[in-house]
């Protein structure tokens, strides 16, 4: 049972990590944690696989998602494809932002990866 469990989280987690995979490299392998936020938002609420992975609560700057803020800040399957840039101490801005969410070199191999397989899918279909 508890491998069962296991394996479901696992495959959660890597479905929500491989769709801010895409997110990011979408947006030329950056954005700022907020922007994050409100792009999966937005597809999770057309989209009803994406709801299935994670829960949105109200929040003071939008809606907000604790499963994908720690996704975000510490990846458990894609560990080697982005990094989590904390906001500068003297921005007030930057704050709000929440930092930034930047693709390194692993992170732009499986995105490119993942994109020549959807192109290859979507010939066949």
């Amino acid at each position: 049972m508890i491998s069962k469990l296991s394996e479901l989280e696992d495959k959660r987690n890597k479905d929500l990590e491989m769709l801010v995979l895409l997110v990011l490299g979408k947006a030329n392998g950056e954005l700022s944690v907020l922007h994050l936020q409100k792009i999966i938002y937005t597809i999770w609420r057309f989209h009803p696989e994406v709801r299935k992975l994670l829960d949105f609560e109200p929040h003071i700057k939008g809606p907000y998602s604790e499963d994908l803020n720690e996704i975000l800040r510490e990846p458990t399957l894609l560990k080697d494809c982005w990094e989590y840039i904390p906001p500068k101490k003297s921005s007030k801005s930057e704050k709000i932002k929440g930092g930034y969410i930047k693709l390194i070199k692993e992170g732009y191999r499986k995105y490119e990866k993942m994109m020549h397989i959807l192109e290859q899918k979507s010939k066949e279909d």
